[in-house]
């Protein structure tokens, strides 16, 4: 995946495209059409509404006509129906047209039932049959529509006639010859039409003279629009494709473009969660490192270090991808892949056979011809005693070792032996938390002489663990501790247990003794430690004055200051900070020129072939000088020899440490005064 393709993406993603001019006049069309309608709808519903109360009013009226003429009606002097139904129907066509604002004809006719009057016969069929069924039904309505007739839009209403008196029934009923109707039968209907074809038309004009105003009016503001939001996106498109190719960074490798440690981490997580769900048969892990990368470096230049690298990371992505897998760059010359294999697919021999052929192809850079040599583990989940994401990448990390210590430029699978190591681990890993939670991680103490008294001064505690009756290395279980987070609880442990030997002894010999502690760099990522020294020291009532915290340079390679901070507040509470193994750091000088420490510790490996080696020796001279020139305190720590010891205490150290004087006080406490007196007579022959 090419960097230069992120942005462009991610705009894509977020919808930041570009207006184009088809766009903006579609969408001023819908609103002039939306508007357009609206306003067509609107007035003709206005005028239907003014039309309706119109005709309301002319049946009232016609109504109070109807009334007089029957109050007039007598026996002997009646007014003929038909004469009375015309002078209705002229009075409400007089009346009608004397209303109208708009010159909007209107009707209004009272067909009678069964047809007593010819001349008022209605000749709409559905109308006459709508007021037989009125005067047959026993709850009689009315009812308003509007209909389309040869080519006018017609607006009626419909309303019942009832027999309101009895003369108008007596009447009725003398002239058909038998009692046809009752006082309150419906003898027919007011139907009032009006003629709505000419406003309906005249609306529908205005409605189109909207249209375009609104059409131009909405191109006027769509388009503005359209160059304001235009000029929003080219104002956001850097942010944007910044904040993409950020993004991108965050999972991706700069260099070879391939995914970082995150990403791969969250893709072995989730293949390995699809073996848990029997989706797939394996998931195959490989790592690779460069060999000799530093020598590439060294002789042909970091460029031709970069190719390699981007080399490698191109063909290991063209070997993964085949499988369906992601190749990742961990960091430095390392790198790593993660693939499911399907029943019957790839075996992990088979792909590590095949990125060994793939890795090392020679290519062409700056007219040299570089061959690169790898080194790769390969590990299938299916193979592990406990499958887990964690567990395997750690086999194919131990794998990948393995191939290195077999001669480099080959690939060693995790097998049989590999699984018995693996297993091992894996079981020491579990066992740890428990071992350190009920005490089974004990401390022992190494003395510590004073060269000027040649007196026991102090211990420094030391980590121990038998598990099932076996003694597990501190080399072998501290890593661990350090793996799995379980460092600060151990570090706490051992110096809970050695302030309690400690104690025991100094009550023993009636005298003070220093303590030393080592303290891993992860314990002072975090204040919390520094809380829990005080709470270890307030609950033993240990004295603060006595404890030296041990600790190597790699306290200050994530976080200087911060790491600065904790230990000065360790040094107002009283302790004392040494800097543990001196001289076989990058930055030791550094480091003691920045911090204050108070003790400098040699490390073992200069006491080593001092008669042999003169550079050697010199060097130490100078260590100490230096140290003992800023007022440190000098503790040599590895004297095994007398020999040694006189020539570290010539030179100018402050204290000595090994086995010389005993590797373990705890083994014979009750003799405490007397270890005292050996461990005199050790450095005074010795001196």
């Amino acid at each position: 995946m090419s960097t230069q393709r992120q942005p462009a993406d991610a705009e894509r993603a977020l919808g930041f495209k570009r207006f184009k001019p088809t766009r903006t006049i579609y969408l001023a069309l819908f609103i002039a059409l939306g508007g357009a309608v609206f306003y067509f709808v609107i007035a003709n519903a206005k005028l239907l509404q003014s039309e309706r109360a119109q005709q309301h009013q002319m049946i009232e009226l016609t109504n109070a006509f109807t009334n007089a003429y029957a109050l007039e009606r007598t026996e002997r002097g009646a007014v003929p129906a038909a004469f009375r139904r015309r002078g209705m129907e002229q009075f409400a066509r007089e009346i009608g047209q004397s209303s109208s604002s708009r010159d909007v004809p209107v009707y209004i006719r009272m067909p009678g039932v069964p047809g007593l009057e010819l001349e008022t016969v209605e000749k709409n069929r559905q109308i006459l049959n709508y007021i037989r069924v009125m005067a047959n039904s026993g709850v009689p309505r009315g009812k308003e529509e509007i209909q389309l007739e040869l080519g006018k839009v017609i607006a009626r209403k419909i309303v019942p006639s009832f027999a309101s008196e009895q003369t108008c029934v007596s009447c009725h009923n003398e002239a058909l010859g038998f009692q046809a109707y009752a006082r309150g039968d419906v003898m027919g209907a007011f139907v009032i039409e009006t003629d709505l074809t000419k406003p309906v038309v005249q609306n529908a004009y205005f409605a189109l003279g909207a249209f375009f105003v609104i059409l131009f009016a909405a191109l006027l503001v769509v388009g503005r629009e359209n160059q304001r939001m235009q000029s929003a996106v080219d104002a956001l498109r850097g942010r944007v494709e910044a904040e993409s190719y950020a993004n991108f960074l965050a999972s991706h490798d700069s260099l070879t473009d391939l995914p970082n440690r995150k990403l791969f981490l969250r893709r072995l997580n989730a293949d390995v969660a699809a073996f848990d769900k029997g989706k797939c048969e394996n998931v195959i892990a490989v790592i690779i490192d460069v060999d000799d990368f530093k020598t590439i470096n060294d002789t042909l230049g970091h460029d031709a270090g970069d190719a390699v690298l981007k080399r490698i990371g191109i063909s290991l992505r063209a070997v993964l991808e085949r499988y369906g897998g992601i190749a990742a760059r961990l960091g430095g010359d390392e790198f790593a892949g993660v693939l499911k294999a399907c029943p019957g697919g790839l075996l992990p021999e088979d792909l590590g056979s095949e990125l060994l052929d793939e890795l090392c192809q020679p290519f062409a850079f700056k007219g040299a011809s570089i061959q690169p040599s790898v080194s790769i583990g390969v590990a299938g989940l299916n193979h592990l005693p406990e499958p887990g994401p964690r567990q395997l990448l750690k086999a194919a990390d131990i794998a990948l070792y393995a191939a290195k210590r077999g001669g480099k430029r080959c690939t060693r699978i995790f097998d049989n032996e590999l699984r018995q190591r693996f297993g091992r681990l894996s079981g020491l890993t579990s066992a740890l938390p428990d071992a350190i939670s009920k005490g089974a991680v004990s401390a022992i103490l190494q003395p510590q002489v004073d060269v000027s008294t040649h007196q026991l001064v102090g211990f420094e505690a030391l980590a121990r663990w038998t598990h099932e009756g076996q003694e597990i290395s501190p080399a072998e279980f501290i890593p661990i501790a350090e793996e799995i987070g379980l460092i600060g609880r151990l570090d706490l442990a051992v110096l809970e247990r050695a302030i309690v030997l400690v104690q025991r002894l100094m009550e023993t010999a009636n005298r003070a003794f220093r303590l030393s502690v080592n303290v891993s760099a992860k314990d002072f990522k975090t204040d919390e430690f520094v809380v829990q020294i005080q709470r270890v020291l307030h609950n033993s009532r240990f004295d603060p004055n006595l404890l030296t915290l041990e600790i190597t340079e790699s306290v200050f390679l994530e976080d200087w200051s911060a790491a600065c901070a904790r230990l000065e507040l360790l040094q107002k509470m009283g302790l004392k900070i040494a800097l543990d193994d001196f001289g076989t750091g990058y930055s030791s000088l550094s480091y003691l020129m920045q911090f204050s420490f108070d003790i400098i510790k040699i490390d073992r490996t200069f006491l080593q072939r001092l008669d042999e080696d003169r550079a050697r020796l010199i060097l130490l001279n100078h260590i100490i000088k230096l140290a003992t020139n800023l007022g440190k305190t000098v503790v040599a720590e590895g004297v095994e020899r007398p020999d040694q010891a006189v020539k570290v205490s010539k030179l100018g150290a402050h204290v000595l440490q090994g086995a010389l004087f005993g590797l373990d006080i705890e083994q014979a406490p009750e003799l405490l005064m007397q270890s005292n007196r050996k461990v005199a007579d050790h450095a005074r022959a010795a001196y």
